[in-house]
């Protein structure tokens, strides 16, 4: 699910460790996805493939509309 999805790309991200074919796999999972994460999830996993330089236009458009729509019920540490 979402929390794995995070998990897993922010534990890539913290090794440096980048692996196309299982980031694009994981980038896909979450483009379907993205409605069920919930804030922290949202903000880890744009950080991960921040971190990796991994540009994915898609990704980080659909991660960004959603922050947005969750911004009411966002915390700070949501988004640190």
């Amino acid at each position: 699910g979402p929390q794995g999805l995070s998990n897993t790309s922010w534990a890539f991200a913290k090794m440096s460790q980048k692996f196309d074919d299982l980031m694009d796999a994981i980038s896909e999972e979450v483009k379907v996805k993205v409605d069920e994460f919930e804030p922290q999830n949202l903000s880890n996993t744009a950080w991960a493939f921040a971190t990796l330089r991994i540009e994915n236009e898609d990704l980080m458009r659909k991660l960004s509309a959603k922050v947005v729509e969750k911004l009411d019920v966002c915390s700070c540490r949501d988004l640190a």
